[in-house]
C-alpha cells in the first residue's frame, strides 16, 4: 500500500455534542468501508479510543471553549494499520510526567482515565507537539485487542438495565468478571435507563471485584445516569466518567 486511504477527515468545534456526533460518524464509516479488512472485530476499541481522545481535546486541549477547533482524521496506512489522529490548539501537557503518573503510579487525575484506555486498546500510540496531537494505531485483522490484554474486563450492555433485562445481564456480566483479572470497565454508551434492579446489579458487580482488590470504572453514562450514580454515592466506590 503506497498511499494512505482516508476514511474520515473532519474539524469540529469543541462541544460535547459535536464530539459525540463525530464518533457516530466514524462508527458508520468503519462499518461501511472497512468490514472486509477486519475492523468489525475492532470497532469497539477504535470508537472507545476516539471518544476518549476527542473528549480530552474538548475538556483539556480546548478547555471547553466552543469557538476552538479539534482536527480529526482516520486513515489506513501501511500494515494495514488504521491510524487515528486528533489534534487541538490547546496548551498541551507534559506527556512524560502525566503518563508516568497515570500509567505507572496509578494516580488518575485529569488525564488518567483517557490515557489508561488509550494505552490498553491501541497497538501503539504517541503524543506529539507537546501533547497537542495524538496518533493512535490499530493493526487490522487481529481481532479484538482485548484478547491480547486479558487483564482488563469490559462489559458493554446493549439494553437498558431495568428489571425486565436483569437476569440476562447478570449472567453476561458474571462471565465477563470471571474471565478477567484486572480493572473492570462498564460502558453504558447504549444505556439510557437504569432502575433499582440495575443499580443493584452494578453494586453486586463492584462487590464481587472488591475482595480481589480489583477496581471498577463506569464510562459512557449520560448526564442523567451520572447524576443518579452520584446521588447513590457510587462515585465513592467506583470511577464514574
Amino acid at each position: 500500500m503506497n498511499e494512505d486511504i482516508i476514511i474520515l477527515e473532519k474539524s469540529i468545534f469543541a462541544t460535547d455534542q459535536r464530539a459525540h456526533n463525530l464518533c457516530l460518524e466514524l462508527r458508520e464509516c468503519l462499518r461501511d468501508m472497512l468490514g472486509p479488512q477486519g475492523v468489525k472485530e475492532r470497532l469497539f476499541a477504535i470508537e472507545l479510543v476516539a471518544r476518549e481522545a476527542i473528549q480530552n481535546a474538548v475538556d483539556y486541549g480546548c478547555q471547553r471553549d466552543p469557538s476552538k477547533l479539534i482536527r480529526f482524521s482516520a486513515r489506513i496506512i501501511e500494515g494495514p494499520t488504521l491510524r487515528l489522529t486528533i489534534s487541538d490548539d490547546g496548551p498541551g501537557f507534559n506527556v512524560e510526567e502525566v503518563c508516568q503518573r497515570e500509567l505507572v503510579q496509578g494516580e488518575p487525575e485529569s488525564f488518567g482515565n483517557g490515557i489508561k484506555i488509550i494505552s490498553a486498546y491501541t497497538n501503539r500510540y504517541a503524543y506529539r507537539d507537546g501533547g497537542r496531537t495524538l496518533e493512535a494505531d490499530f493493526i487490522l485483522g487481529e481481532g479484538n485487542l482485548m484478547q491480547e490484554k486479558p487483564n482488563t474486563g469490559v462489559w458493554v450492555p446493549t439494553v437498558n438495565l431495568v428489571a425486565a433485562n436483569i437476569s440476562a445481564a447478570k449472567e453476561e456480566v458474571r462471565k465477563l468478571v470471571a474471565g478477567s483479572t484486572g480493572e473492570f470497565v462498564v460502558d453504558l454508551s447504549s444505556v439510557s435507563m437504569v432502575d433499582s434492579k440495575g443499580l443493584g446489579l452494578l453494586i453486586a458487580t463492584y462487590n464481587s471485584l472488591e475482595p480481589e482488590g480489583r477496581t471498577m470504572r463506569v464510562i459512557g453514562a449520560n448526564n442523567d445516569l451520572v447524576d443518579l450514580f452520584k446521588m447513590m454515592r457510587f462515585d465513592r466506590h467506583m470511577k464514574i466518567g
